[in-house]
């Protein structure tokens, strides 16, 4: 190999690397964060419920609230993204009611 070849590929290589850094830091990387267990899901996504005052079908409504940003490690990968917690709750269109995963 001559020195031209070697001296590409440390540059390139430096290249990627830096902007793999700028991609981590600045990319719009969100991570969520959600505490609901298999069943809630399943109950929660996969069945018809019904407000327990006016027997109307209820909606399904998510909630995203911003936590801040910084780093985060998932699945042991390092990524600066903003952090989000995201709840379900179901809400009755006709009497404004609203029912938790505790409460269904």
């Amino acid at each position: 190999m001559d020195d031209f070849t070697i001296l590409s590929v440390l540059i390139l290589t430096g290249i990627l690397i830096i902007v793999g850094f700028l991609l981590a830091r600045y990319g719009n990387n969100k991570s969520y964060e959600v505490e609901l267990s298999i069943d809630q899901i399943k109950d929660y996504f996969l069945r018809k419920h019904y407000c327990k005052d006016c027997n109307t079908r209820l909606k399904r409504i998510s909630k995203k609230k911003f936590l801040g940003e910084g780093w985060s490690n998932i699945m042991d990968t390092y990524s600066y993204s903003k952090k989000y917690k995201v709840t379900y709750y179901l809400s009755c269109p006709s009497c404004n009611r609203k029912y938790t995963s505790d409460d269904y």
